[in-house]
């Protein structure tokens, strides 16, 4: 149990039970949108304490109250919760928008979304960069010069779509990352498609623009 202390335990047993309510009622009120950066989630957590009964009422005197009687990590642990669901939320965001794209011309990727952002992820990369090159390498896994290898893929012969997405990045990787490229389509000309280094890039740039301009719906992953 949570003591306050200068009160005898009852009323330190009503405070905690006080205090709780008014720490789940602040997440209830907090926006959650993929716009809302790690600073404004502290802000709006730290400083504004629920609202909806009128300015200073005993309810909103009481819960200041509380968290300045040394309770503070209980509102940070909210704060906390809000960027987790944030980054949540982002990842979740980014997946979708590859799966629409997907989707949208049919393409055989489309289920294999969460393996594209593992992938990006262990190189540290963008999910884009994995449809996007495959439209440009592929139209999207319909023409494929061989199995499974949808972008292009000189010496690589994978015997699945996850494997293909591994090689991908993989590729990535070893030709690009690793040796001081940028990974995405502007930076990846030099060591990706040298013959033609003055349309490729923009082409896979004008692809990632189309799956980031896919609009998604929030959702809160733990409401």
């Amino acid at each position: 149990m949570v003591t306050f202390y200068h009160c005898d335990r009852a009323e330190s047993e009503r405070k905690e039970t006080v205090f709780k309510k008014q720490v789940r009622v602040l997440e209830k009120t907090l926006t959650f949108s993929p716009l809302c950066d790690e600073k404004t989630v502290t802000q709006s957590a730290t400083i504004q304490p629920p609202s909806g009964r009128g300015a200073n009422t005993t309810y909103e005197a009481e819960f200041i109250q509380l968290v300045h009687e040394g309770h503070s990590q209980m509102m940070q642990q909210v704060v906390e919760n809000e960027k987790q669901r944030q980054r949540e939320y982002e990842k979740f965001r980014q997946r979708e928008q590859c799966r629409i794209f997907c989707e949208r011309y049919n393409s055989p990727l489309a289920p294999y979304t969460q393996v594209m952002q593992d992938e990006a992820a262990r190189v540290g990369t963008t999910i884009y960069m994995c449809p996007a090159v495959a439209f440009k390498e592929s139209s999207m896994g319909h023409v494929c010069f061989r199995p499974y290898n949808a972008w292009g893929l000189m010496g690589y012969w994978p015997g699945s779509w996850e494997e293909g997405i591994h090689d991908f990045y993989q590729f990535l990787w070893d030709w690009n990352i690793s040796r001081g490229y940028a990974a995405d389509g502007g930076y990846t000309t030099p060591n990706y498609c040298e013959p033609w280094p003055g349309s490729w890039a923009p082409e896979v740039d004008a692809h990632i623009r189309e799956i980031q301009a896919i609009q998604v719906a929030p959702y809160n992953p733990n409401p």
